[in-house]
């Protein structure tokens, strides 16, 4: 088939070299977004799991008030100090956490050019591209069951106007949006 002439033809090979090189940017984007996902959610277990031991450890200890000796002086004094590492430990955990948020934000954050919004177009999950985030077209709803609360959801609620309404519920609503 010989080669199409004229303006048209000559916009439509320079559109279609400006989509290749901006979906050729996207694809290899596309491929550097895996690693700093799965280590947020690495990170994310790993904080919960370290919190666990932490209040499986309080747990422990309120459980066994009688060997405490709480009701002497000692004895309280004792337990407040154990309280305070606990408070110190639970600060450390939540440190690690935000430290390996920050640098996996920094690196995801470091992609968004390589996903250029050419045109306002809605997409299957809300409206356009704005300011460079996600504006959702209705109210997106998250459910979390934070450990030791077996029965309470804790949801976020994200409305289009971006602001948030956190409650507890004692059913999942995200309607299974999480595992």
């Amino acid at each position: 088939m010989p080669e199409e002439v004229g303006l048209a033809a000559d916009a439509a090979r320079a559109r279609e070299a400006l989509l290749t090189r901006a979906f050729s940017a996207a694809s290899a984007a596309d491929h550097a977004l895996p690693a700093p996902v799965m280590r947020a959610f690495q990170s994310a277990i790993r904080g919960r799991a370290g919190l666990d031991v932490i209040a499986a450890e309080i747990d422990s200890a309120v459980a066994n008030q009688q060997a405490l000796a709480l009701n002497t002086p000692a004895g309280a004094l004792s337990f407040s100090r154990f309280l305070q590492v606990k408070t110190q430990d639970i600060k450390q955990v939540v440190a690690e956490a935000v430290a390996d948020c920050t640098s996996d934000a920094a690196v995801l954050r470091s992609q968004r050019p390589c996903y250029p919004a050419t045109a306002p177009s809605a997409t299957a999950f809300g409206s356009p591209l704005l300011g460079g985030g996600f504006v959702p077209r209705g109210p997106i709803t998250l459910c979390i069951q934070p450990g030791g609360t077996s029965g309470s959801w804790r949801c976020s609620v994200l409305y289009p106007d971006l602001h948030v309404r956190v409650y507890w519920s004692f059913t999942d609503d995200s309607g299974g949006s999480l595992p």
